[in-house]
């Protein structure tokens, strides 16, 4: 259909995936071209195709991120790609979000604020959802409310900076991820510090 969002749609179980797609498909602007359970599958069409958007339905809680990382990190360089999860967890939403994600929303989201969250980043915006007494919602640029206010004062890069470090990673490693310098990192470093209000980054491992 021309003026139409196309999208691939990607999850495992037939059930799920077909109940995603009669949502969509109620949408006048909305072409699903191809549902798959195959990760393959949705590269191919990606590659192959002009798809808008790839909706990824992925298991983070009983998965391995590394499992899904190179999957989504391919399709961000031909799509957007907008993550549905049944994970909260902030450091699976900030790597999703370093993969080059648009958008990471959770399972039971209500099926309204998914359409919402398809049309706004179709249209070149972001969407992430963030696990909070109200659950809110985070979009454009910026630093997404996640789920705890440890790191509520800092930017999306000093966000991610900060998770890696509680990881364990070296300022070095950090930088080598993020693809910055490691001099960049320690003055990231030091101003997560000063807004912390903390001296030793034992401080701030999990």
């Amino acid at each position: 259909m021309e003026g139409s969002t196309r999208l691939v749609v990607y999850e495992k179980s037939h059930l799920y995936r077909e109940g995603l797609c009669l949502l969509l498909r109620r949408e006048k602007d909305f072409e699903v071209v191809v549902d798959t359970a195959d990760i393959p599958c949705a590269i191919s069409y990606v590659l192959q195709d002009q798809i808008d958007l790839c909706l990824a339905s992925v298991d983070l809680l009983h998965s391995n991120w590394d499992q899904y990382n190179f999957f989504i990190s391919e399709l961000g360089l031909k799509t957007k790609v907008l993550i549905l999860s049944n994970s909260p967890r902030e450091d699976l939403i900030l790597q999703a979000m370093h993969a080059g994600t648009k958008g990471y929303l959770f399972w039971d989201i209500a099926s309204d604020d998914l359409v919402r969250a398809i049309r706004e980043i179709s249209a070149g915006g972001t969407w992430f959802q963030a696990r909070g007494t109200d659950g809110q919602f985070w979009r454009g640029d910026g630093q997404p409310p996640l789920m705890t206010n440890f790191s509520q004062n800092l930017t999306a890069q000093e966000v991610r900076v900060l998770e890696m470090v509680r990881q364990g990673f070296r300022n070095k490693e950090v930088g080598a991820r993020l693809n910055i310098s490691e001099k960049t990192v320690k003055c990231h470093v030091h101003k997560i510090f000063k807004k912390l209000n903390i001296t030793k980054r034992i401080q701030i491992m999990n």
